[in-house]
């Protein structure tokens, strides 16, 4: 087992010219392709850093686990494990290890979460190994600045808490407890600078006093006499040993709470009384300020796990949608085949058949099954992952292709579809799936906030060019949005629904998307009344944008990828 395990993991070792020094950084590369993480190795090797590699996430986790690191180098898509789970565990696990993330493929989604995740850099293949090199000596300094900063955090930390101590110092000095002493007659025989303090009466006045009398209230007087006749016996009494809760009396007539904690002690032959009195004027104030502050922090720990929860079940409300993208393109292939297989055999027997009644019925059936085709056409381009691109493009074509993949849903549910597009919109310079995106996901919401309302309901979809921009617009008559949630819908993972029906980020993808496009998206809605969301986009003519650019032709009905 042991020969097997390494030949999996090994530790490169350092090049000659190395031996003799410390090397830059201890690097863990991590990728299931072992000529990629081979070629990896030895770049980093030459630059001045110590590598080690594993095949898979779980040897990674391993490696780290029983070595340092500096800095992990993983690929994403590996069996077992994939990368971002090895990366959220080393972020939990090994905080001071800084990791970057290498993909096969330019997913944006995969690098927003890797980041969020917390990943220093995102590296996609193929790269050049020198801005590979690069990325990695940025992450290093990076890493090094975090750590920095975190001991500035410690040193501010360590101050703060010295001067807490200075506070709690100065506090425990100014209410330091009174010590009183009593000869067996009850006579006071000692009286500290504390108990003058709490007391307000000097030493030379009190000493040589029937103690009682003074700091005593008349109604402990009577119990006082009876315990000092005890004591005076034996050295005993039903006090000693003890810590009371008592009210003292100050000089000037005020009460206070105190405890009273009374020993004795056999001086010269004699019994002696000794107590510590406490004025706990100040912890009982604490005591009910430490409450308060205790139901506050129990407050803001529910409000905080709530949150924590919905943040979970938005993020696998995503990972559902991933799943159902995959789940969409394997079973689109499936179907594809025998479609394509009634189309062409339709097509030869119109052109074998000469009965007019079943020339028509074949037509029919030629004609489903090219809608079918349609069908499956769409749904692949649902779940295919695109690269954004942008080409002279018409809004109109992407707003009309949009709906009428909606169309037989949105008719189930009683929710009708106006057009009003200007039918002399200029195109302009687009990600045509994008667009789409941001369609769908405002006809989706709309849809959603009807169904919830009442059942029903219109959504209108309008464009028009206006001072020199491309304005579309997207209104409903459903319920509106409350004004509290008016500045936050674009927020990512804000979301009104419930946990598992949305994950906050549709609205947010779109913001992003129109931004990306140089244009704008704003909302408009009073509760009740309905909302409409209204987009501007700069009109870019085809010459402005680059040459090599492939145009969308009007008409094509690609769907964007709503699970990347």
């Amino acid at each position: 087992m042991a020969s097997q395990a390494m030949s999996h993991s090994r530790i490169v070792s350092k090049p000659a010219e190395l031996e003799m020094s410390e090397a830059k950084g201890k690097i863990l590369v991590v990728d299931d392709e072992e000529s990629i993480r081979t070629l990896i190795s030895r770049r980093l090797m030459a630059d001045g850093h110590d590598c080690t590699l594993a095949c898979n996430g779980e040897e990674a986790l391993k490696t780290v686990s029983t070595q340092d690191f500096d800095l992990v180098l993983s690929d994403i898509k590996m069996p077992g494990l994939s990368g971002l789970e090895v990366l959220s565990q080393i972020v939990v696990e090994h905080p001071d290890i800084g990791v970057v993330m290498i993909s096969a493929v330019a997913d944006t989604q995969t690098a927003v979460e890797a980041m969020k995740l917390g990943a220093y850099d995102y590296v996609t293949k193929p790269f050049e190994l020198d801005a590979l090199s690069t990325r990695v000596e940025k992450a290093l300094e990076r890493k090094i600045l975090i750590l920095e900063n975190r001991d500035y955090k410690l040193r501010d930390a360590q101050e703060a808490l010295q001067d807490s101590r200075k506070v709690f110092q100065g506090i425990s000095e100014a209410t330091q407890d009174a010590i009183i002493m009593l000869d067996s007659d009850g006579k006071t025989t000692y009286w500290n600078k504390a108990a003058e303090r709490m007391f307000g009466y000097t030493s030379q006045e009190i000493v040589g006093q029937d103690l009682h009398a003074a700091i005593a209230p008349p109604q402990y007087h009577e119990a006082f006499q009876k315990t000092m006749g005890h004591f005076k016996l034996d050295g005993q009494g039903n006090a000693v040993g003890k810590t009371l809760e008592l009210t003292g009396l100050r000089r000037d007539g005020r009460e206070f709470p105190v405890e009273l904690s009374l020993s004795t002690v056999r001086i010269r032959g004699e019994w002696s009384a000794v107590g510590i009195v406490r004025d706990v004027t100040e912890r009982r104030q604490a005591e009910e300020e430490l409450q308060t502050y205790k139901e506050h922090l129990e407050e803001l720990v529910a409000q905080r796990t709530a949150e924590l929860e919905s943040s979970q079940g938005q993020l696998l409300q995503a990972a559902k949608l991933a799943a159902i993208g995959e789940l969409v393109s394997g079973v689109a292939h499936e179907i594809n085949n025998p479609l394509a297989a009634i189309s062409m055999y339709t097509e030869l027997l119109l052109d074998e058949v000469q009965d007019e009644g079943a020339l028509e019925r074949l037509r029919i059936v030629n004609a489903q099954a090219e809608r079918a085709i349609a069908i499956v056409d769409n749904l692949l381009s649902f779940a295919r992952k695109h690269a954004p691109k942008r080409a002279y493009a018409s809004v109109n074509d992407s707003i009309t292709s949009t709906v009428e993949l909606r169309a037989y849903d949105l008719n189930l549910d009683n929710i009708k579809i106006a057009l009003d597009l200007d039918p002399d919109l200029p195109g302009t310079m687009a990600d045509f799936r994008q667009l789409q995106q941001v369609f769908l996901n405002l006809i989706t919401n709309a849809e959603q906030a009807l169904k919830q309302a009442r059942g029903r309901g219109t959504i209108t979809i309008g464009t028009q060019k206006t001072d020199g921009v491309i304005r579309i617009s997207v209104a409903d008559d459903g319920p509106g949005i409350p004004a509290s949630a008016l500045s936050r819908v674009f927020e990512p993972f804000y979301t009104t629904k419930d946990v598992g029906k949305g994950t906050g980020l549709g609205l947010s993808i779109c913001h992003g998307i129109v931004q990306e496009h140089g244009g704008q998206i704003q909302v408009e809605s009073t509760e009740g009344s309905g909302a409409t969301f209204i987009i501007e986009m700069p009109i870019i003519t085809k010459d402005a944008g680059d040459e090599d650019q492939r145009c969308v032709p009007a008409g094509s009905t690609p769907v964007p990828d709503l699970a990347s």
